[in-house]
């Protein structure tokens, strides 16, 4: 008994020395091996009823893995490029502004004089034009762009995510996307491989052999050991596809109430608002508030200031709602 990088034992019959083993072991591990259930009345008699039960994933754990990676990233490819078409690049000024804080910081520390940077009155600036409120409150046209693409993304990651879950279902040859949790109670209450039929660790090959001009057929029994590895690994993706889907799906639901509910939208303006000083009810009319949502803000500008508000802070969105909205009422 020889092993191919300790990844597969072969049972070799005897009269077969040690080249051969090599040989033999290196070919199942190639070209696949299969496994055949112990609740089967008989042991497959052809060939193709036992390739049915072929094992196709140990031999591509590294390309699956990194395909795997190539999905996870394809939804973040897509937004960077529609996003390289939009008017409003708001990850760049947020990008920019953080640099400036961080320059002030690190030149304070070092004990020199910088001009502190405050983040809102630098993004608003980026945002309104203070000299043209009459041709144009803002320097960029909000519209819904943004908010179809960075929904899209959420999106997009969704179906990467359902995509994944059906590439492990594929290659285990599992009947439902849902094998995991099936497995996790195997192993929970002791049942193992030889029951459930998912990462077997012993398995068969056929292979023909020719000795002096015959051709001798032989079923060999095989040890995969790394399916003890491949499994944990396996189930540990599952989980963590499972978690993931379920917490994208939550984060979608939670995004499109927060963009596209009114009474939602209506909260956080005149909350922001009142946060920033804007404290008379006389200054922030309900119906001026709902017109500068419908005609300015649009859904752009919900979701820029609601992104403002999650790397930024509260505060800050306020301040920079605060902005926006002296913009629109010097238009009016």
């Amino acid at each position: 008994m020889s092993n191919i990088e300790s990844f597969i034992f072969s049972f070799i019959p005897a009269e077969y020395k040690a080249p051969w083993e090599k040989y033999i072991e290196t070919y199942c591990f190639v070209e696949n091996t299969y496994y055949v259930n112990s609740t089967l009345a008989q042991f497959p008699s052809h060939t193709e009823d036992r390739r049915y039960y072929e094992l196709k994933y140990y031999q591509w754990m590294p390309y699956i893995f990194v395909l795997e990676a190539f999905i996870c990233f394809v939804p973040k490819l897509i937004f960077k490029l529609l996003y390289s078409f939009a008017e409003m690049r708001v990850t760049d000024v947020i990008q920019y502004a953080w640099a400036k804080v961080k320059d002030a910081r690190t030149k304070n520390k070092k004990g020199e004089t910088a001009k502190p940077v405050e983040i809102d009155t630098f993004i608003a600036s980026q945002l309104v034009d203070f000299q043209a409120f009459k041709i144009r409150p803002t320097k960029v046209a909000f519209g819904w762009y943004l908010t179809a693409i960075y929904l899209g993304m959420k999106l997009s990651m969704l179906a990467s995510i359902i995509i994944q879950l059906l590439l492990l279902q594929f290659f285990i040859k599992a009947e439902t996307p849902f094998w995991g949790f099936g497995l996790m109670s195997d192993l929970y209450f002791g049942r193992d491989w030889r029951v459930n039929g998912y990462f077997p660790r012993v398995t068969f090959c056929d292979l023909e052999t020719r000795d002096l001009g015959q051709h001798r057929p032989h079923t060999i029994q095989c040890v995969l050991m790394l399916n003890m590895f491949i499994e944990k690994i396996y189930l540990f993706l599952w989980a963590w596809f499972l978690v993931t889907f379920a917490i994208t799906v939550i984060n979608i639901l939670y995004w499109c109430f927060r963009v596209f509910s009114r009474g939602k939208k209506l909260s956080m303006i005149n909350e922001a608002l009142v946060q920033s000083g804007i404290s008379d009810p006389n200054e922030r009319d309900a119906r001026d508030i709902e017109y500068f949502i419908r005609h300015d803000l649009r859904y752009d500008g919900i979701v820029l200031l609601r992104l403002i508000d999650s790397n930024f802070g509260y505060i800050n969105m306020s301040n920079v709602c605060k902005q926006l909205w002296e913009s629109f009422k010097k238009t009016q």
